[in-house]
């Protein structure tokens, strides 16, 4: 995080189902690690969403158990 601001970051099936909201607070400055317990979803392709400080990106995460 660039500077402290309120964060979200979300965990999405494909099909646009929300799956887990690993944050969701203020968060200071600089690096931060979640860790995702992916026990009670099936293996597949996931879309991660972090929207912090008016701006949203999202990345593809692959879960394989």
């Amino acid at each position: 995080m660039p500077e402290s601001a309120h964060a979200r970051l979300t965990v999405y099936n494909l099909l646009g189902m929300r799956v887990a909201t690993l944050v969701d607070g203020v968060r200071e400055e600089g690096p931060h690690f979640v860790e995702f317990d992916g026990s009670g979803v099936a293996s597949g392709l996931y879309i991660v969403v972090l929207r912090a400080d008016g701006q949203v990106q999202s990345h593809t995460m692959k879960l394989v158990k």
